[in-house]
């Protein structure tokens, strides 16, 4: 949002509650929860979130119970779009050229006429593959429309966080399942290297492990494992992480700046 477009008192509001050395950003959107709209405001120092303020578009600071909810879509709304727009965008319309190679490849096995069950794995996995890449472009463009939409309205409405929420967990569940995928089939595509080699075909084995080199391995990192299989459970195995969205909103109020 355009400081220049904010009126004065607001402005003034959100200066008489901003600490030393730090600095602000509002919300591009204005939120509208109950028929009245509210401006958003975080405080940070540095990378760090230091504090929220919700201000009335007429100029009041309503306590923080009374905002909880504009607390928790504002946040969330930001959230999605600055991670559409930083992260999520840069894997639409990604190259998957090298899955198209994989996959012929692995046809090619298939058409050897030996019974191997890797050679079917990775067929199947490569096929899923650019199944979901392509449902992840598909619902990139939704995301990015809806966001637009939104954009030109200037306000954010309640009824818009349902489906901008489930297109976000979307491309999330796609992006998780693509890496997977991979890491299930890791051993399968070692497999059809050997599987390769022993028929003499060198120069395809080659471009099959040169494939496997840039695709995820079978393991996640020890620093990553505990998100890894948060994620799991969530997407997987549809374990619903409520105490964690919880303990979010208690954080988000425990730093907001409005009188209790």
């Amino acid at each position: 949002m355009d400081k220049r477009s904010i009126p004065s008192k607001i402005l003034d509001i959100i200066e008489e509650n901003k600490k030393p050395r730090e600095r602000y950003d509002i919300f591009a959107l204005l939120v509208r929860y109950e028929e009245e709209d509210y401006y958003c405001v975080s405080y940070y120092k540095g990378k760090t979130t230091t504090g929220y303020l919700f201000i009335s578009k007429e100029g009041s600071v309503p306590a923080r119970e009374k905002i909880r909810e504009v607390a928790r879509l504002s946040i969330a709304a930001n959230y999605i779009n600055l991670t559409f727009y930083s992260v999520g965008r840069q894997f639409s319309r990604r190259n998957s050229n090298s899955i198209v190679k994989a996959l012929n490849i692995t046809n090619k096995c298939l058409k050897l006429g030996e019974d191997l069950p890797s050679i079917d794995a990775c067929k199947e996995a490569f096929e899923s593959i650019l199944a979901m890449r392509s449902e992840y472009d598909e619902t990139a463009e939704r995301l990015n429309a809806t966001l637009n939409r939104i954009g030109r309205s200037g306000i954010f409405h309640p009824q818009d966080y349902s489906p901008l929420n489930d297109l976000h967990l979307r491309l999330g569940e796609l992006l998780f399942r693509d890496n997977y995928v991979q890491m299930e089939t890791y051993d399968d595509r070692r497999k059809v290297i050997s599987f390769l080699l022993k028929k003499g075909r060198i120069i395809d084995a080659l471009r099959f492990w040169l494939i496997h080199l840039r695709l995820h391995p079978g393991h996640v990192s020890a620093r990553d494992l505990d998100n890894f299989n948060k994620v799991k459970r969530k997407f997987l195995q549809n374990e619903a992480i409520e105490d964690e969205e919880k303990e979010l909103e208690n954080n988000i109020l425990s730093i907001t700046r409005n009188p209790k």
